[in-house]
């Protein structure tokens, strides 16, 4: 019947295998960053009405050419030219904006007739002296088309809205395409549609990559420690039927792979080994000691499977903790893990026993050993270590705690736009280079109404204040030049005086102001005054750009804009909102600590009611708690002493970390109340406790520790930061589960907080 029903079993799990792997070859990658703005939110429905009004903010490319002579050169000046006609006929080109190519609508001032004088008339090098210092006194080319330090400058390439994939990628290819025909010093490209390429194009590599090193890590790893071929195998099939199966479920649900689920098969390579390695550990136990191959088997599956149920729902609350950030890719990539660790217990339970049956009993079952160190007698040593100095550890770590405390103090939430690029990545070479010669990289974008219904955005007394801020804006903020408004009157009132740059002021003579306004209201329809004023002239765009000084700085920036805006500037007049792509993310990244905080209060709250359940004891309840906290008190404290910032990816860790930790925590106490029931002494009990389930707990801890480890190879930052800090700190629960754990035990456990009825064993 046995035999029967393990070979159903394997049937079934084949095909649907096949399923699944079909579904996981058909899986596609995306890197939309507007999926970081918070869900259901009222920021976010404002910019997206925002938008619809002026248009997108983001569907261009900045082209940065570089000529270490400097650009008033004929040659370098000629190859721009070339370049700019070139890129007129690329396919998703809509415009092409070119320094080469500006010019100022002047009028005659005594007909007012208007004509075109070009800023860069770069045929005739006769004219670069003049023409050079008309550039450096016009405010919108300087630091925009040309940079301070004259030898740079930046052609500006508006594409299609909103263009997919495969569209990006081409536009990309062509542009990178073309910097060696023209030989410029320096070639330089940046824009959402660039770093959208280039996130995916990295994405299906790296996926590649850390999955082949995860599972080649943990098979070199199984083969020290069990030094047996069904011991290695067995666990490695359950993890590549986990990770087929949650990537064939993540494209059925049409999921695709962003820069956090990315990371998602290498983790469930190294999760889905726990419930394996729990597996194979007792069964090889029970036939070293002479077990038969059912007994084992058997005793195995009934004594271990409660206390890995248990288990797996931690690490399941642990990762489905983090949907509630609000933020998709975080909510995603929690619960598509969690589903994954839930496999892994399903396929683990049912593939590992099925096999067993059906295979013969393994001539190799011995550990990994040294002449004079075997596992018991290291475990013996630590045990007598720990026990004689109970005192001296819970001192130790009330010291590591209070330390670490002060470190979490010194935490703050800070993110860059191109944070999650190593330094020696083109793209953010790239974005630096902009962020160098020119005016930077991060948006400004912002609201403003006129409240009274009779005004409109062109009144004088709206004008004046509006200039007051931006003055602010433009001093103290740091932005470049500002487009709004203002910067469309200073500009008219500048042409009406002959293109004199003194007269780029709003004009003192009611008169011309309102000839002005008159002129551009009839130009409505105009790209340019479409993508700043709406169409019933009381609601205006101001958008500028400025240097990215990260998320925290911009916050503070903010603060003072806020301060100065009640103190200096009327709230009679108008209304206004900083909105935009980059606020938007920035509101998130503000959110984000408590948003994670209220996750991993739920899991603690979770994982006390299981312990609750498993042991019906308060202090039992509290040690298990206190023993996982601590981790994580420590890995707030290294962020804190190295000057790591909270942000997206070191937010997470905390939830990962805990799910993960608090599995060991579990098995121990099992063991724990298993010997205990068997009316044996506290120390005695804690001791066959260590010796056993000892073993397993630093096995599953080296394989999660190098497995996490193993995204450290990642090119992303965030992806890197992951894989090492969650090593690290459930190399710390590892620690404290075998040292803090039977500290506390022996120190605050009664024989009668924990009731004596008999229960099933659940050993680890």
């Amino acid at each position: 019947m046995y035999k029967k029903l393990s070979i159903a079993i394997l049937l079934i799990i084949i095909g649907l295998t096949a399923f699944f792997a079909y579904r996981t070859s058909q899986i596609g990658f995306d890197y939309n960053f507007e999926t970081f703005f918070p869900k259901n939110d009222k920021d976010t429905d404002f910019f997206m009405e925002h938008r619809k009004r002026f248009g997108t903010d983001n569907d261009f490319v900045l082209i940065g050419l570089k000529n270490n002579q400097g650009i008033f050169n004929y040659y370098f000046l000629e190859k721009v030219q070339r370049l700019t006609d070139t890129l007129k006929h690329i396919p998703d080109v809509k415009s092409v904006i070119s320094p080469v190519e500006i010019v100022e609508i002047t009028r005659d001032p005594l007909m007012g007739v208007p004509s075109e004088l070009p800023y860069l008339r770069w045929k005739q090098d006769s004219l670069y002296a003049i023409d050079s210092a008309r550039i450096y006194r016009t405010p919108e080319l300087l630091g925009s088309l040309f940079s301070k330090d004259g030898k740079s400058v930046c052609i500006m390439i508006n594409h299609t809205e909103r263009i997919d994939d495969d569209e990006c990628t081409r536009l990309t290819n062509n542009l990178y395409n073309l910097a060696p025909y023209f030989q410029f010093d320096e070639y330089h490209v940046a824009g959402r549609c660039i770093g959208q390429t280039y996130y995916t194009s990295q994405m299906k590599g790296e996926l590649i990559i850390l999955l082949f090193s995860g599972f080649l890590a943990m098979v070199i790893l199984m083969i020290i420690i069990y030094r047996s071929a069904i011991a290695v195998i067995l666990p490695l099939i359950v993890v590549a039927l986990v990770v087929v199966w949650t990537m064939g479920f993540m494209n059925i649900t049409g999921k695709k792979i962003d820069m956090l689920a990315n990371a998602i098969p290498t983790i469930l390579v190294v999760t889905g080994l726990s419930v394996a390695v729990h597996i194979i550990t007792k069964y090889i136990d029970h036939l070293r000691e002479g077990w038969t191959k059912f007994d084992s088997l058997k005793d195995t599956v009934t004594h271990v499977g409660l206390a890995n149920f248990f288990t797996t729902l931690t690490t399941v609350v642990g990762f489905a903790s983090l949907a509630t950030t609000g933020i998709k890719p975080i909510d995603d990539f929690g619960l598509y893990t969690a589903f994954g660790v839930a496999l892994s217990f399903i396929i683990a339970y049912t593939v590992i026993p099925s096999l067993l049956y059906l295979l013969p009993v393994p001539k190799k079952t011995g550990y990994i050993g040294f002449p004079k160190l075997t596992w018991n007698n290291a475990l013996i040593n630590m045990f007598s270590f720990i026990t004689s100095k109970k005192y001296w550890v819970l001192g130790a770590v009330v010291v590591l705690v209070l330390s670490m405390i002060f470190g979490i103090t010194h935490i703050r939430e800070n993110t860059y736009i191109m944070d999650d690029l190593s330094k020696k990545s083109k793209l953010k070479k790239d974005f630096e280079f902009f962020g160098k010669e020119f005016q930077g990289t991060r948006a400004f974008e912002m609201s403003l109404t006129v409240k009274d219904t009779s005004k409109t955005v062109f009144d004088r007394d709206v004008l004046m204040e509006i200039e007051k801020m931006e003055v602010f804006l433009k001093n103290d903020y740091g932005l470049g030049y500002i487009f709004s408004p203002v910067s469309l009157v200073k500009a008219a009132n500048r042409s009406y005086a002959g293109g004199d740059p003194e007269a780029y002021i709003i004009p003192e003579s009611d008169a011309r102001l309102r000839k002005i306004v008159k002129e551009l209201k009839a130009f409505q329809g105009n790209d340019m005054i479409k993508a700043l004023i709406s169409d019933d002239f009381r609601t205006a765009r101001i958008r500028s750009i400025f240097q990215d000084v990260g998320s925290y700085k911009a916050h503070q920036m903010n603060l003072a804009f806020y301060d100065y805006m009640n103190t200096h500037v009327s709230k009679d007049l108008f209304e206004y909102k900083l909105t935009g792509t980059a606020e938007l993310i920035d509101k998130n990244n503000r959110n984000l600590a408590w948003n994670i905080a209220s996750g991993i209060l739920i899991a603690f709250v979770v994982v006390g009611i299981i312990l609750a359940i498993l042991f019906k004891s308060f202090i039992i309840v509290l040690i298990g708690i206190i023993t996982n906290v601590i981790p994580l008190i420590l890995l707030g404290g290294i962020m804190g002493y190295f000057d790591i910032n909270l942000k997206l990816s070191t937010a997470i860790l905390f939830s990962i970390a805990f799910g993960i930790a608090v599995d060991d925590t579990i098995h121990f106490l099992s063991k724990f109340r298993q010997e205990i029931l068997k009316e044996k002494t506290v120390l005695y009990a804690l001791k066959r406790t260590y010796l056993t389930t000892g073993k397993a707990m630093i096995i599953t801890s080296i394989l999660l520790c190098t497995g996490f480890g193993v995204l450290g190879i990642s090119s992303f930052v965030g992806t890197k930061i992951i894989g090492s800090l969650t090593a690290l700190t459930l190399f710390f629960a590892m620690i404290f589960n075998l040292t803090f754990l039977p500290v506390l035990i022996l120190l605050f456990y009664r024989r009668k907080s924990i009731k004596t009825e008999v229960i099933p064993e659940k050993v680890a």
